[in-house]
């Protein structure tokens, strides 16, 4: 392991960590630039690490030990890209995914394996980008709508249930729930609903959102 071949790794995990996360800034992921490039350069570096420890101090210890360590701790960090935000919905799985992948990429990058980080890393970036539009056109109109909709507690949820049964969907299940109520004075239901018909679902909200009794309504 020379010096050059030292700076080149490190190089090469700060641009491809840089390619993944500049992604990840421009749509105000809380895991961003900075965050990816420190993630692979840091698993790189703990590659490197173990390769000199195996070459130089001792020679019958696994080098690919260390980096086994990132693999599992790195969840600690992809946890605090997650969160649930207002009414049960939760948010930045794929965040915490990518961060795993990157220091997954930069263990890669660390010990040499340039041909598998190289198509590891196109393939998080397609992912990343291209698939998420595909992901969402393909959600837009999918007949499967899961609803968080908070109601007056003085309602009664039969209109509603007659509303959505009549001129939206078959309602498969219905859940109440108060753990993540705004205000005391609503019921929190969870409607999961097969479409009579592919339908936009911002227009099926819309549309439930002026129904009496309605405070809110979210896709979940």
């Amino acid at each position: 392991m020379t010096t050059a071949s030292v700076i080149l790794r490190l190089l090469l995990a700060a641009v491809f960590g840089g390619v993944i996360g500049f992604e990840r800034e421009s749509t105000k992921k809380p895991a961003g630039l900075r965050t990816h490039m420190l993630i692979c350069i840091g698993s790189a570096l703990v590659m490197l690490t173990g390769q000199y420890i195996y070459e130089t101090v001792a020679p019958g210890v696994d080098p690919a030990r260390l980096g086994a360590q990132v693999v599992s701790g790195i969840g600690f960090l992809g946890i605090g890209t997650i969160i649930i935000i207002g009414r049960q919905h939760v948010r930045g799985l794929t965040t915490a995914a990518g961060l795993w992948a990157s220091a997954c990429m930069g263990l890669a990058i660390g010990i040499g394996f340039y041909i598998g980080a190289a198509v590891g890393g196109v393939l998080i970036f397609i992912v990343e980008t291209v698939l998420r539009k595909l992901n969402r056109s393909i959600s837009k109109f999918s007949r499967t709508l899961n609803l968080y909709i908070e109601v007056d507690h003085s309602a009664s949820v039969i209109p509603l249930q007659e509303l959505i049964s009549s001129r939206y969907a078959r309602i498969l299940d219905m859940v109440m729930t108060h753990e993540h109520n705004v205000t005391p004075d609503t019921v929190g239901l969870i409607f999961y609903l097969k479409l009579n018909e592919k339908k936009e679902h911002m227009k099926i909200i819309t549309e439930l959102m002026n129904a009496d009794g309605v405070k809110f309504v979210q896709e979940v």
